[in-house]
């Protein structure tokens, strides 16, 4: 009976076995191609794997995956890596020509280490696999890729792979597939497409190499799937033409989604547009759907098109007008940081070398195309020695934003291949032009945050914009050359195109020191056609340097600073932003032949030649027109405008040392400067003035303007009320003249005058004296921290420093209880120290300015033990070093001062009675700005200052009164200098002495908490600055007594750490709060 069982057992275990292995698939080895198919068709249950052990032919018969006779939903089939180290490989055919492939109709089909060699199909997609299912192709040895090579689709598409399902490639090499045929013939390897939709393609670690097509995708063609490449090498792929489609995309056509990362494409090539991926496909209306491109960290080198985009195109979105549907659908290409383009090339006279972008296909309706391009600050995108006809980097006619790019290098002429030489017409880097045709939409090109160097071209070194509109904004320019001066180095704007430079977040740069050094002047020039309009702008604390010419023609228009329009990309109302900075025409450039109109901000010429054009009219319509540059002119222009109320800075020369010793000034004389025209009221306001040299008189009148229209409409500005010369100020007065009025005593004709009258010195020739007094206030600071650990001990009573010796006493005799005592205090033994200090105050100096003075430091230092001097005395010492720095700022006049110490510091104490000397030795390094320049100066400061004051204890010493008086000496020497307006500088050494009584109110707290208040009365005696300047005397300036008051505390913990901090006031000669901390920290046992 128990035998029975076992036996049934038995056999029922054996049955699920088989039941289980058959439902699990089974893995079977096949030595030619019969015995795959035999397998694959006798297989049962869900999967099936196969290993091919060696190479094989198909003998014509297809291989039909998951549809029957095929019952597997899931097959593998794996290569066993040959002894030679290559793949097995399955050739179609017999050996000859004859079709034959594998098609994946409905399985989950994974070939592994298999490679597929010269499929070939007539009429049919996909030379060696059809896919619309799910298929992975891979190689498991990094060093051995998956050869896919020598297939064909003959009168059809993807030379090698047809997929309208999901596929996989991985370490695959697609190597001389090809799509042929009239009419046909697209993706040399790959064709991507579903009728119903939903395609996927992935491919990684891949290589495609010498892959063509008849038409379009010399490699891939993705028509209405989601495609993602990554870390793939594409290589002289090619597309040509048959029955009269000219090929795109010589490696790559996109009409649908795809991701491209960490690749490169070298050397393909196309005879029509897009050398290595066009984005773009005339497709029928009813198959029409936006584009999308994604690149990031991918190279293009070397490629290159017969017509446009060496290395992409780019087309202009589509309207599908069919099947009752009004769509429209856009071609976007987004390239990320880390990409690079460089030596890709279109022939003949195509455009856009590495890039061309299009306009829409119908005018009005299609939307641009669009390129967006987003490197990284230390990761830009790269163009680098592109070229084309037009657009050496860059061919536009519909929309680009282009964000952290390098151009280098682009355009110019060379030759690309053997007898074939291209030159770069028109825009070494980029070429805008809009589309022509009627109603098609504006070609717009905004650069932000790049730098144009070194690219070339007949017209427009970096930028040709043909027509619509380009911004460039934060980027720089250096280097770049056009055929001639006039032609546009850097900028060329064509007949109504709009070019913006603007210096947005940052300030921006075209040209440099080195651009006007050119003998022909081609280098980063500005050209603005007739009928162009040129846009210099500066938002607010932002510089817009120019520093090589700018060249209109018949009045070209120049805004300067008009307002501009920011676009919200969330939808709500765009912005529209003042420009309110500077636009700066550096020394030696020019502005000629142009409408220059002024809105707002600044636009400031280094040198008046850059201004001074009979072919200028000047407009001012609210801005400011700086010629405050030590140059005196006068102006001619061919006309002058003002529309709103304006100002102007101007240049003077009161010692006439320009003009053969009469006074003169920049001037606007009615025989220069064409007609004046005013309109709304407006008025030209004289906002400041700086005079080159000193007035021989203490009084003088100088003409500014004849002209009739601007008599009664110049206004003296509050800023012009005092002018500087390099050594005196000077008072001005504004003496209107009108025509028709009475005649003036001294005969002078109706004008616009001004009358300066001496009224002291100038703010930048006192600068030195200024110096001077703040060293001596910061050796002030320093005298006082100096003596800040004598402050310390004084809280210390007598009967603390009777049991300090006593417990000395009992331990030199060799007694020691090891007892802790209470009464042993930090200041008894070896310590360091540091000790920082802050002032915010101004002050008003005797004959002098009220000057701003922030000045900081911090004593770093050690110090000896309490020694007993005999005689009832103790006493310590202490060496320290401090580093110290201050800034002046008054009137325009900005000093900053940084520079160290060092000294010691000796105490003595008796009873209540205190005493302390400190002498010290140090010196700053100065640089004072000005309206002049800036001048840089040492200074050399030493002193002694000595301290001594008597604690009157009360209520058992809870309670101190402690009066205190000190006294300094301190010397300042700042060396002679010459200063930027080149007058020379000299001083007799600063020798003051400093008294200070004070009284301090001082609490002694349980746990150690020390408050107290203190004041102090400061005279200063003999701190008069005595400088010269040209060997002229200066005004003496000294610091006014003061007050000060305030509060501070101190705690000791344990018998090592003492701190303190404290804060006074200040009032009088120097008013504001100061600010100490401080702590000592014993050493020893």
């Amino acid at each position: 009976m128990r035998k029975t069982k076992v036996k049934e057992i038995k056999k029922y275990a054996v049955l699920s076995l088989a039941v289980l292995l058959l439902g699990a698939g089974a893995a079977f080895s096949a030595t030619d191609w019969q015995g795959v198919q035999d397998e694959i068709t006798g297989a049962s249950g869900d999967s099936v794997d196969i290993n091919i052990e060696n190479d094989m032919y198909t003998n014509n018969t297809p291989l039909n995956l998951g549809a029957p006779p095929v019952p597997s939903s899931n097959i593998n089939i794996t290569g066993t890596i040959k002894q030679d180290g290559n793949n097995p490989t399955i050739t179609a055919g017999d050996g000859g020509t004859s079709s034959s492939y594998i098609i994946n109709n409905g399985a989950n089909t994974t070939i592994t280490n298999v490679n597929f060699a010269n499929g070939h199909t007539t009429n049919a997609n996909g030379g060696a696999i059809v896919n619309s299912s799910q298929i992975t192709v891979q190689s498991t040895n990094p060093a051995q890729k998956v050869v896919i090579s020598g297939n064909m689709a003959e009168g059809a598409n993807g030379g090698a792979i047809s997929n309208s399902g999901t596929a996989t490639f991985d370490n695959v090499l697609f190597s001389g597939n090809s799509a042929t045929g009239d009419g046909n013939g697209l993706g040399g390897a790959i064709y991507n497409r579903s009728d119903v939709g939903g395609t996927s393609l992935t491919v990684t670690n891949s290589i495609f190499e010498q892959n063509t097509a008849n038409a379009f995708g010399g490699a891939i063609i993705n028509l209405n799937g989601s495609v993602v490449i990554d870390s793939t090498q594409f290589n002289n792929n090619s597309t040509t033409s048959s029955s009269g489609i000219v090929g795109q995309g010589g490696a790559i056509v996109n009409a649908a989604n795809m991701e491209i990362s960490n690749s490169s494409f070298t050397g393909n090539h196309t005879g029509n547009y897009g050398g290595a991926i066009s984005n773009t496909l005339q497709a029928t209306s009813d198959s029409m759907h936006d584009m999308l491109l994604n690149i990031t960290n991918t190279t293009f080198d070397g490629n290159y098109s017969g017509s446009g985009g060496g290395a992409i195109n780019n087309a202009g979105g589509s309207h599908n007008v069919g099947a009752g549907t009004d769509a429209i659908f856009s071609n976007t290409i987004n390239i990320y940081e880390g990409t690079k383009f460089t030596n890709n090339y279109v022939t003949g006279s195509g455009t856009g070398g590495a890039i061309r972008n299009s306009s829409g296909n119908i005018a009005g309706t299609d939307p641009n195309g669009i390129v967006n391009i987003y490197g990284k600050e230390g990761n830009e995108v790269v163009f680098q020695n592109n070229i084309a006809a037009s657009g050496g980097a860059i061919a536009n006619q519909g929309t680009m934003n282009i964000d952290n790019a390098v151009f280098d290098q682009n355009g110019g002429s060379r030759e690309v291949s053997t007898g074939n030489t291209v030159t770069t017409a028109n825009g070494g880097a980029i070429y805008n032009n809009s589309d022509s045709t009627a109603g098609a939409k504006e070609a717009v090109v905004t650069v932000s945050n790049s730098t144009f160097t070194n690219n070339q071209a007949n017209t427009g070194g970096a930028i040709f914009n043909q027509s619509g509109t380009v911004n460039i904004i934060d980027s720089d320019f250096s280097g770049n050359k056009a055929q001639n001066s006039t032609l546009g180095g850097a900028v060329y704007g064509a007949a109504n195109s709009n070019t913006v430079l603007r210096a947005q977040n940052r300030d921006m740069n075209v040209g440099n020191e080195q651009s006007l050094a050119d003998v022909n002047n081609v280098t980063d020039t500005i050209t603005l056609a007739t009928d162009a309009v040129g846009n210099l702008q500066a938002s607010a604390g932002r510089n817009l340097n120019i520093y090589s010419h700018i060249n209109g023609n018949n009045h070209s228009v120049l805004n300067v600073n008009n307002d501009y329009v920011v676009k919200k990309e969330d939808g709500t109302d765009d912005q529209t932003l003042t420009s309110e900075g500077n636009v700066v025409i550096k020394n030696g450039a020019k502005v000629s032949n142009t409408n220059i109109t002024v809105h707002n901000g600044v636009m400031h010429f280094e040198n008046d030649e850059g201004l001074n054009n009979n072919q200028n009219i000047v407009t001012l319509n609210g801005g400011t027109l700086s010629t405050l540059n030590g140059v005196v002119t006068d102006f001619h222009f061919d006309g002058l405008n003002i529309s709103k109320d304006s100002s102007l800075l101007l240049d003077v020369d009161l010692g006439g040392e320009t003009n053969g010793g009469t006074p003169t000034m920049d001037t606007l004389l009615k025989d220069n400067i064409g007609n004046v025209d005013i309109t709304n009221d407006a008025k030209l306001i004289i906002a400041g003035m700086k005079s080159l040299s000193e007035a021989k008189e203490e009084t003088v009148k100088i003409l500014f303007t004849d002209a009739e229209k601007l008599i009664g409409n110049v206004n003296l500005g509050n800023g012009a009320n005092i002018v500087e010369a390099p050594i005196n100020k000077y008072q001005v007065t504004q003496i209107t003249q009108p025509v028709g009025g009475p005649a003036p005593a001294d005969g002078t004709d109706p004008g616009e005058y001004f009358q300066f009258t001496k009224v002291g010195n100038s703010d930048s020739i006192i600068a030195g004296p200024v110096a001077a007094q703040a060293a001596f206030l910061i050796m002030d600071n320093l005298y006082r921290q100096s003596f800040a650990n004598m402050d310390m001990v004084t809280l210390m009573s007598p009967e603390q420093r009777m049991a300090w010796k006593m417990r000395n006493k009992y331990a030199n005799a060799g007694y020691h209880t090891g007892v802790y005592a209470p009464n042993v205090i930090p200041e008894e033994r070896d310590g360091w120290y540091m000790r920082p200090f802050t002032n915010f105050e101004n002050v008003p100096l005797k004959n002098g300015p009220r000057v701003s003075n922030v000045s900081y430091g911090s004593l770093f230092g050690g110090e000896s033990d309490l020694i007993d001097l005999g005689h009832g005395w103790d006493g310590n010492f202490s060496f320290f070093g401090a580093y110290h720095g201050s800034h002046q700022a008054y009137n325009g006049v900005s000093i900053y001062q940084n520079g160290g110490t060092i000294g010691g510091v000796a105490t003595a104490y008796k009873g209540n009675f205190w005493t302390g000397i400190t002498a010290n030795v140090g010196a700053s390094a100065a640089r004072a700005t000005h309206m002049f320049g800036s001048d840089d100066f040492p200074i050399l400061m030493t002193g002694a200052a000595w301290k001594s004051g008597y604690n009157w204890g009360l209520f058992n010493n809870k309670l101190v009164i402690q009066p205190s008086y000190m006294m300094s000496y301190t010397f300042v020497n700042v060396f002679d200098y010459t200063n930027s307006a080149g007058v020379k500088v000299t001083q007799d050494p600063l020798n003051a002495i400093e008294i200070i009584p004070g009284l301090r109110i001082i609490g002694n707290l349980k746990n150690g908490w020390q408050p107290y208040l203190g004041v102090n009365m400061t005279w200063n005696i003999m701190d008069k600055t005595k400088f010269y300047a040209n060997q002229v005397a200066l005004t003496q300036l000294s610091v006014k007594p003061y007050i000060e008051y305030g509060a501070g505390i101190q705690k000791r913990y344990g018998d090592r750490f003492t701190g303190f901090g404290q804060a006074m006031l200040r009032n009088g000669g120097r008013n504001g709060i100061a600010f100490t901390l401080g702590f000592r920290w014993a050493l020893g046992n």
